[in-house]
């Protein structure tokens, strides 16, 4: 923004000039078809008064919306700004004072925390300019003041700021202290809604308030069928009470400040099992005039003829063999409320006092009784009753006392709430399909000690679209909606297999080939089974792999001579896979063997117990989130094995399709210690994945072992930043075809890989990533005192326990040994146990290394570069790194190479702001070799003393993720 003190630029004394954007054409203010400011706009008036301000917005959460452009309306026009990486790590926004201005996030999900920027304090409230000069140039300071909206779509309790008021009316520029704000509820999606309650009615009026009530919140639930109510947030700064960083912070809350309703914690009893196919189970009631469903619980029927015999007998309601039978429906005339209040009202008139009046007065009292219950947690009394199965659209709530088996296919219902413990029949298939599942208790469709028996299926599927209710269980956990929710515990096991769910190919299997001939013995793959066979050339990046899908086209068969499986396909393979031994003993390697084959993994149709997208059509798939709360006081645990998740995850929202999400002191390890938190995901298929198949933030004590990620978007396994050093265990997993999100930005790179381990692992054993436009694996490297010379004492592991990539761009990137700025040496980073061939850039990188580096049974083959090792330190009168290898095999060209084929390098490049999309994406060789070779074992190492990523330079504004570029100059990795 150009500030035209004397009017020589602008033609306005204190006039702008900035970039052309159509929100700023206000007229009379504002010219923007000048052509002295080519794709400008110049703002000002004549008495000098009009200031044109940059807005900083930035801070945002979640994540998703990092590099997402944002739309910024005024009543004059709308535009796109892009995301700022570099000097905001947001967005920079060219406002003119005393205006209102919209913002919206292009990326779908919902901003969760925001903060912005106005000008600077000095700029504002202090004179400047040429002090010596006459006054023209002399800039006094003016009231300035702006309103900001900030539209949601989610529900969203309150709203939580770090300045000004929390208002229950309206913002006003010219009133209000800078940064207070308020909320107000779309009225015209409220109206349609039926039959409100009139405090809710008033609540969504359309008229601004301090937070959004229990109340509605659960009157709008009771009718699902409508879209759920959208919003708006509304700020305004002023320059009342301005801060000196002129900042706000605002955060989107779910829950009161006494938090959300949360059920007591009970066991049902053993031997109080109830079938859900059962009428006499259930007792279904409507809980609002407007609902358009019932809740459904489990009721005795003791119980159900206390309810009865409380209540007045109506026209038509008895006690008879029908009701016996669980078919009984009750429609009383009103709740208990009002039936107090007509017989309060009969008494007071037989004493002839004024009925209506106090009628109503008393009514009154039970209405707000009713409110104050509901804000509280509890239910309401129903309106009425039906004696039945839950039926399509309804609730279904098991209590924390009830224990029902599940031995039916249900029809779509709302939501289920288990509170107690809801677990599928070891003797009748069923499936529970639903919109949304909030474990309290405990689900189980078999366990891992007692898994189902393979002549019985069981599963959840999950239906719906981004407009339904959003689901809330407690704050700061967001869950959106289309999600089984766990804050107890979920369990679910199919039938053993009888075989691994990978291997890898015994012999190549060339383009025209119609069977697989894989290592070791998978007979017991079923004919039908989905296969995905792993590439074994260059990915081209950002979405092209040579990976392949078939069905299993007959009877595996097994030769023992040969320990060996022959897999018919249904068609045949359209590219080449290979496998064969590159290396014998016979050739004194290091390695006495060395063994190059595509991974083949058996992704689908194979297991009894399954988590489905209900809606094949939709990538809107559903998400399995396991979390805890602020407090602590919830933390939930996943504990499956044998087990499908088909088609989950949300593709436009990058949500995966399991998700641990500990927030708070949930995360803790001490908290999920005190709860017996631990959790396991064991030979699970995470097939057609629409985003991530497993993310793990503030997990303690997970194991992932044994597990198919099959064509998944950014990462198969992304272990975060709020997860503990040291507390999850990754062993024997096979991520087969990771992609570039469509949806990333292509004005900075930002790495991601199959196996993104932000996180120290307990252990890292054994898995390979097969198929990645980026990375195969970011890990965080072991730490240790020191470098061990030689072996250190340490055995050569085991062939099963090496970790291995193939078709990917980089193989292995070993992250910062030491989180922080400075140098950690002499301590050492331990990389230990990979394999690495096939990589378009570099078999094992890594940059800005601040320990010393010990490399030991790690085997490169086949790449454009097999080891680039990059160090950073600071102080750049030391240079004291040192690499120590041991057992370390390179290899150039072998027989897994073929003229013709994979001759071109991928890598990220020196970027720029726009038209370098194939340097972003790593979609061109922009390697330091560039074609000058086809391969290079090792590249020499580098020491700088300026940090390439953000995790060891703070030139950027925030550091996501950790490998981040500081600037675009520093690409490609091995960087010169």
């Amino acid at each position: 923004i150009f500030h035209d003190m004397d009017g020589t630029l602008t033609g306005w004394p204190n006039g702008f000039v900035t970039w052309d954007e159509p929100f700023n054409h206000w007229p009379g203010l504002c010219v923007w078809d000048d052509a002295r400011h080519l794709n400008g706009v110049r703002c000002g008036e004549a008495d000098g008064t009009l200031r044109l301000r940059n807005l900083k917005v930035d801070g945002a959460e979640p994540w998703q919306t990092d590099g997402k452009d944002m739309l910024v309306t005024s009543e004059v026009g709308t535009g796109d700004i892009r995301f700022d990486t570099a000097k905001a790590f947001g967005w920079f926004v060219p406002v003119v004072a005393n205006m209102t201005y919209e913002l919206v996030n292009t990326d779908p999900n919902d901003f969760q925390q925001l903060s912005y920027t106005y000008s600077r304090f000095n700029y504002v409230f202090d004179a400047h300019g040429f002090m010596e000069r006459n006054d023209s140039t002399i800039v006094q300071p003016v009231i300035e003041r702006l309103s900001i909206i900030l539209p949601f779509d989610d529900y969203r309790h309150h709203f939580e700021g770090t300045r000004g008021d929390r208002l229950d009316r309206e913002p006003e520029q010219a009133v209000d202290d800078f940064g207070s704000y308020a909320q107000r509820l779309n009225a015209s999606a409220c109206e349609l809604y039926a039959n409100l309650s009139s405090p809710s009615l008033e609540e969504c009026d359309g008229g601004y308030k301090n937070e959004s009530s229990l109340l509605l919140r659960f009157e709008l639930n009771q009718q699902p069928d409508k879209p759920q109510v959208n919003g708006v947030l509304k700020t305004v700064l002023s320059e009342k009470a301005a801060p000196g960083d002129m900042k706000q912070t605002l955060a989107a809350k779910l829950c009161p400040l006494s938090g959300c309703p949360t059920p007591p914690r009970a066991r049902p009893e053993p031997g109080s099992e109830r079938l859900w196919s059962d009428p006499a189970t259930w007792e279904c009631a409507q809980l609002t005039v407007g609902a358009t469903i019932r809740r459904c619980s489990p009721v005795s029927l003791e119980r159900r003829r206390r309810r009865l015999s409380r209540r007045e007998a109506a026209p038509g309601e008895s006690l008879d063999a029908g009701e016996e039978q669980g078919v009984f429906v009750s429609h009383p005339p009103a709740t208990r409320a009002d039936a107090q209040a007509h017989a309060a009202a009969k008494i007071l008139a037989r004493r002839g006092l004024r009925a209506r009046r106090l009628l109503l007065a008393i009514r009154k009292s039970a209405e707000a009784r009713r409110r104050r219950r509901l804000q509280e947690g509890f239910d309401p009394d129903p309106i009425s009753i039906e004696y039945r199965p839950p039926a399509e659209n309804d609730d279904v709530v098991i209590g924390s006392t009830d224990w029902i088996i599940l031995d039916v296919t249900t029809p779509v219902l709302n939501w289920v709430t288990v509170e107690g413990i809801l677990a599928a029949s070891y003797a009748n298939s069923s499936e529970l399909r639903c919109k949304s599942v909030r474990v309290w208790g405990e689900l189980q469709l078999g366990t891992p000690a007692l898994p189902l028996p393979s002549n019985v299926t069981a599963g959840v599927a999950l239906f719906g679209t981004e407009s339904d209710q959003t689901v809330v269980m407690v704050e700061d956990l967001f869950l959106v909606n289309k999600v089984v929710a766990v804050l107890g515990r979920l369990e679910a096991a199919g039938a053993p297999l009888g075989a691994p769910l990978w291997t890898r190919l015994r012999a190549t299997a060339g383009p025209g080939a119609d069977e697989l001939v894989v290592r070791g013995d998978v007979s017991a793959w079923p004919e039908g089974g989905l296969v995905s066979v792993s590439p074994t050339e260059y990915p081209g990046p950002p979405a092209t792999l040579e990976l392949e899908n078939r069905r299993i086209a007959g009877a595996c068969t097994y030769d023992a001579g040969t320990d060996s499986t022959t897999v018919p396909l249904d068609s045949p393979l359209a590219y080449r896979h290979f496998a064969a031994d590159v290396l014998t003993e016979g050739e004194s390697a290091h390695w006495p063997a060395l063994s190059l084959a595509a991974a083949v993994a058996l992704v689908g149709n194979f297991s009894n117990v399954r988590f489905r997208n209900g809606e094949d059509s939709t990538d809107y798939g559903g998400v399995v989130t396991v979390g805890g709360s602020l407090d602590g006081s919830w933390a939930g645990a996943c504990n499956v094995s044998g087990v499908e998740f088909v088609h989950l995850g949300k593709f436009d929202y990058q949500h995966p399709a399991l998700h641990f999400n500990y927030v708070g002191t949930s995360a803790s390890p001490d908290a999920q210690a005190a709860l017996g938190v631990a959790s396991e995901v064991r030979e699970c298929a995470f097939g057609e994945a629409q985003s991530s198949a497993i993310v793990l933030n503030g997990a303690v004590d997970v194991s992932i072992a044994d597990n198919a990620f099959h064509d998944t978007y950014r990462s198969a396994l992304w272990v975060a930043e709020r997860t503990s050093h040291g507390t999850v265990s990754v062993v024997g997993n096979a991520a087969l075809g990771t992609r570039r999100h469509p949806s990333e930005d292509n004005s900075w790179v930002r790495q991601y890989g199959a196996f993104f381990l932000e996180k120290r692992l307990a252990a890292l054993w054994g898995n390979v990533a097969a198929g990645s436009t980026d990375t195969g694996f970011i890990v965080r490297p072991e730490v240790r005192p020191s470098c061990g010379k030689g072996d250190a004492g340490e055995e050569p592991l085991p062939a099963g326990l090496v970790n291995e990539a193939v078709g990917c761009v980089s193989g292995v990137f070993v992250l910062r040994a030491c989180e922080g700025l400075g140098s950690c040496v002499p301590q050492c980073a331990v990389v230990r146990g990979f394999l690495a061939w096939k990589s378009a850039h570099t078999g094992i990188i890594t940059v800005d290394q601040n320990a010393n580096l010990r490399v030991a049974d790690l085997a490169v083959s086949d790449n454009h570069i097999g080891v680039s090792l990059n160090f950073h330190q600071p102080d750049a009168m030391l240079s004291t790194h040192r690499v120590y290898m041991h057992n370390v095999t390179v290899l150039g060209s072998t027989p897994a190479s073929v003229c013709g084929r994979s001759t071109e390098c991928r890598a990220y490049g020196d970027f720029c702001d726009s038209g370098c999309e194939a340097a972003v994406q790593a979609a061109s060789c922009n390697s330091v070799v560039g074609g000058a070779f086809r391969r290079v074992g090792i590249l020499a190492h580098m020491v700088n003393n300026l940090g390439k990523t953000c995790e060891a330079n703070p030139k950027l504004p925030k550091c996501r993720p950790p490998t981040l570029p500081v600037k675009e100059c520093v690409m490609p990795w091995e960087h010169r």
